[in-house]
């Protein structure tokens, strides 16, 4: 019985190797600037002496259920002036995992990414992204598979004269699968294989309990 156990335990453990979903991301330095696609962006940069922005790295995360959530850098805001109404915010996301993006042959690739600064009829703070997801597929020496990037709407709290508040910008990576390279197959058994594991530890079962 402890022989049968042990096989059991590698055979699950064959069928767990490698995942759709088990794909590792990681930026560098996020950048932005404030005014439109002509400003340069930089990894710290002011709208007005009103409003900033800090870029942040993450990584390497796993994603969960082809899901993940990420901080991009953050913003603060230092008081209740509205010189930064209607200031564009462009961004750039450099992802460094996972690694080349199919049809270049760089190593990195980029997101940009836009928004507007705003405030709504309650007086709040928010910055306005374009939230459609951008679709990247990825292929290198270990592994080929795909993702959807998004960043989310950001919101401020009240900010009373002379105060300031920050907030996280975040946004969220989706549908990632990926699928190992190992000479054209895959490394991960099919449903069929799978399917065939089953029955072959069930035999195994059935042949121990005899004894």
């Amino acid at each position: 019985m402890k022989r049968f156990l042990v096989l059991l335990v590698m055979a699950v453990g064959i069928a767990g190797i490698a995942h759709a979903d088990d794909v590792y991301f990681a930026t560098s330095n996020t950048l932005g600037c404030f005014s439109g696609s002509s400003c340069t962006p930089i990894s710290s940069t002011a709208a007005t002496t009103d409003l900033s922005f800090a870029g942040g790295n993450f990584g390497p995360l796993q994603s969960t259920g082809g899901n993940l959530s990420i901080t991009l850098g953050s913003f603060t805001l230092y008081d209740s002036k509205t010189a930064w109404i209607d200031k564009d915010f462009s961004g750039l996301v450099t992802f460094t995992m996972p690694t080349v993006i199919n049809g270049s042959a760089q190593a990195k690739f980029t997101a940009e990414v836009t928004g507007l600064v705003l405030k709504n009829a309650l007086g709040l703070v928010y910055i306005d992204f374009n939230n459609s997801p951008l679709h990247f597929t990825f292929q290198n020496a270990t592994y080929s598979g795909s993702f959807d990037f998004a960043v989310n709407d950001l919101f401020f709290g009240v900010v009373g004269p002379g105060g300031s508040t920050a907030a996280n910008w975040t946004g969220t990576v989706s549908h990632a699968t990926q699928i190992a390279i190992n000479g054209g197959t895959v490394t991960a058994p099919e449903p069929s294989s799978v399917l065939l594991l089953g029955t072959g530890v069930f035999a195994l079962l059935g042949r121990f309990r005899k004894k």
